[in-house]
């Protein structure tokens, strides 16, 4: 975005009036206008010669001001709720626990049991 620039007007009708500079053209004589709004709101085509730009430093950027043991900074809602931990903990493979064993009742041997009671080396054969 470019910067406003203000100007006072050094002579002419509006003389002594600082005003808001929004554009700037030629007629067909050569002549330069800057296109104005003054303060009461009125908008005037002034002659540059007329106009004395008023320097004007930029704002300054603001400071944010941080605590030093921060990383990275809080982010509320559903998905910067999520603490380092946890998201860790997201990533590592599940221990299952609920986890069936039954015994074969013909062989004795321990098999994860599906819908027969008898395991699949003694339902092959």
């Amino acid at each position: 975005m470019a910067p406003v620039l203000r100007a006072t007007v050094i002579s002419g009708r509006y003389k002594d009036q600082i005003v808001r500079i929004t554009n700037i053209s030629t007629n067909d004589s050569g002549k330069q206008f800057a296109a104005c709004f003054l303060k009461s709101g009125e908008r005037a085509n002034i002659l540059i010669s007329e106009l004395q730009i008023i320097n004007e430093a930029p704002e300054p950027e603001p400071i944010v001001k941080h605590a030093k043991s921060s990383s990275m900074p809080f982010v509320s809602g559903s998905i910067g709720s999520r603490t380092m931990a946890q998201t860790k903990n997201m990533q590592k493979n599940k221990v299952e626990t609920n986890k069936k064993v039954s015994i074969c009742s013909q062989c004795g041997e321990e098999y994860t049991p599906g819908h027969v009671s008898i395991c699949e080396d003694c339902l092959g054969s």
